[in-house]
């Protein structure tokens, strides 16, 4: 997909999209990949996308706290919700950035909508077609594709992340094995590390791995994108000297 519609394209909208999972990948642990590896993982990961061409690639990440919002369209397991608020809280640490909770839904700029299956396509085109104008039917067939999707805007002058909406049904995830897959990959995913690889290994942002946590190695990557010296909006090559120059050191901590 190349772009998104309604009022997501004129905000430079992103479309993170789970695939279908396939074999599960090999098993090299993130202390066996070199640093070259690390940095051409992150280089496809942060700053390509495989829904769209991205011509300008730059730094994008939250800068302003996170206000999160859950919603419960559907019933949940035990424990899912918990899962979930850890899994936040690590995002906060590994980042930098304050994620706190909010009790309305307007006063959130991250939103987690928990639906069925049988909502999830009507509950996903509602974000890319508020006003109901018809979303097209590329759209709709990619969606239908979809286990679970994230979507976040980012700021247009400076690639600041502003908002995001990560929707997953239960139902079917859960039926899958993968729910608490999709809760780790989307909303990691929308700090910032939108693409998929599967060159990447290990790491949740391979669609061939049957992951369900982050890796030692995707923890490397989120550090290296909120790391200081990487400034929001900073061009890909800058970015990617200093990224070379301050991994080595984000390993030895």
């Amino acid at each position: 997909m190349t772009e998104t519609i309604g009022p997501w394209r004129r905000a430079a909208a992103a479309l993170l999209l789970a695939a279908g999972l396939a074999l599960p990948a090999g098993s090299a642990g993130a202390l066996e990949l070199s640093n070259a590896e690390i940095l051409r993982n992150f280089d496809v990961i942060a700053f390509r996308n495989e829904m769209r061409e991205v011509t300008n690639p730059r730094v994008s990440k939250w800068v302003r706290p996170i206000r999160l919002y859950k919603q419960f369209d559907a019933i949940i397991a035990p424990g899912v919700e918990d899962f979930l608020d850890k899994h936040m809280d690590r995002l906060a640490r590994l980042t930098g950035v304050s994620i706190s909770g909010v009790t309305t839904r307007r006063q959130a700029n991250f939103v987690i909508i928990f639906t069925r299956r049988e909502d999830y396509l009507k509950t996903a085109l509602a974000q890319f077609d508020p006003e109901g104008g018809g979303a097209s039917r590329e759209l709709r067939a990619r969606l239908k594709r979809t286990h679970c999707l994230g979507i976040y805007r980012a700021r247009e002058s400076n690639a600041e992340l502003v908002r995001a909406i990560v929707i997953i049904p239960v139902d079917s995830t859960r039926k899958r094995g993968i729910l608490k897959r999709c809760i780790v990959e989307e909303t990691t995913q929308s700090m910032g590390l939108p693409n998929d690889s599967d060159d990447a290994n290990p790491s949740i942002f391979n669609d061939r791995s049957r992951l369900k946590d982050l890796t030692p190695h995707d923890i490397l990557l989120l550090r290296l994108l909120y790391h200081p010296d990487l400034r929001v909006g900073m061009a890909r090559l800058d970015a990617l000297r200093i990224a070379k120059r301050i991994l080595p050191r984000l390993r030895r901590e």
